[in-house]
């Protein structure tokens, strides 16, 4: 997949060091079209952050690339670190009541 500036500002690699279906840098076209899916599917909800390349894999791995449950669980989770401290998956940090 491509990755989009809008979107992704790394400086680290964004490959997965092992070829893995569905991971950065293994993914096939149909499941690259759903990350773009989700991600405009959000921003048409209002959401702006936390939308990411990789974030969008870890996201749709977890409910196995199904855009609909996926985008459930992504509006679940930010609101919930709207109203309490949470672990957030896409920065590998603790956030404490909001969204950054």
């Amino acid at each position: 997949m491509d990755l989009d500036p809008k979107y992704d500002d790394y400086d680290f690699p964004t490959t997965a060091p092992e070829a893995q279906p569905g991971h950065p840098g293994h993914t096939t076209k149909e499941q690259d079209e759903k990350v773009r899916q989700l991600r405009s599917e959000l921003e048409q909800l209002g959401y702006s952050e936390r939308l990411d390349t990789l974030c969008m894999l870890r996201f749709l791995r977890a409910r196995k690339f199904d855009v609909a449950k996926t985008k459930q669980m992504y509006v679940h989770s930010l609101e919930g670190t709207r109203r309490e401290a949470v672990w957030d998956p896409c920065t590998n940090s603790l956030l404490l009541g909001q969204v950054h």
